[in-house]
């Protein structure tokens, strides 16, 4: 009988935090093994350094390893493996195929988020985390369109390109990896609407009868809100026009 492995993918955005702090984090070490060390360093590190080779060997030997351990199920969570959230989940292929090769038999927990809500929410984090700005530059909402992202920053700000999402390729991405069957897809308003049924879903897809949740630290996954956003940003206005490829970034 083969391990169990559970693969939490994200996206970015989707309440990954609270899940992994409230919910993923209080299930029982005897049933779960949760975010081990060292596999989640050396996934990592080939993540973000794909031609590693040394790394690469590293992690499937430390992969080799916890396979041997068939009493309980391993998951793991990390939203990084979806790719770059602010270029259109750049790189996602590439992680697909490692975490294929890794545990071609996981059974996948993929979640979105409606997009509108998705970039509002994107937006907020790019501003707490880098340069204030209007959110037109941070779609690239020029004279009433959408235009194509120019460079990874305009003016200090990150930046998207608004209708390139790629919530359902990435979603059939996994189904054709991993097999329908192995893919449970939840959207981040259910959870939001109904929690009680969001949660035992949650349960089901891990094979369990129902998820622990904790009382969330509010604290630690802060966020600047509409009225924040008003207040520091009130000021700004759209420039005039799109930016060009040699405008400074």
């Amino acid at each position: 009988m083969a391990r169990k492995v559970y693969l939490h993918v994200g996206l970015h955005k989707t309440a990954t935090r609270f899940l992994q702090r409230a919910v993923f984090r209080q299930l029982d070490p005897q049933q779960f093994e949760y975010n081990p060390e060292p596999l989640m360093t050396l996934l990592n590190q080939c993540l973000r350094h794909r031609d590693d080779a040394q790394a690469r060997q590293a992690l499937e030997a430390e992969v080799a390893r916890l396979m041997q351990d068939e009493s309980r199920g391993l998951l793991i969570s990390k939203a990084g493996i979806s790719g770059d959230m602010y270029d259109q989940h750049s790189g996602f292929e590439e992680n697909l195929e490692i975490v294929r090769e890794l545990f071609p038999g996981a059974r996948v927990l993929f979640f979105i988020r409606d997009q509108a809500d998705w970039l509002l929410s994107a937006y907020r984090q790019s501003i707490q985390k880098g340069a204030f700005g209007p959110i037109e530059v941070f779609l690239n909402f020029y004279d009433g369109e959408f235009r194509r992202k120019q460079a990874p920053r305009m003016g200090g700000m990150r930046n998207v390109d608004a209708l390139g999402l790629r919530f359902l390729t990435m979603y059939r991405g996994y189904v054709e990896a991993f097999g329908e069957q192995n893919v449970f897809l939840f959207r981040y308003e259910d959870m939001r609407e109904d929690r009680q049924g969001f949660m035992a879903r949650l349960a089901r897809s891990l094979d369990i009868p129902s998820v622990p949740v904790s009382r969330p630290d509010q604290r630690r996954n802060r966020s600047y809100s509409a009225l924040a956003i008003q207040l520091f940003c009130g000021s700004f206005t759209a420039p005039a026009r799109p930016p060009k490829p040699g405008d400074k970034a």
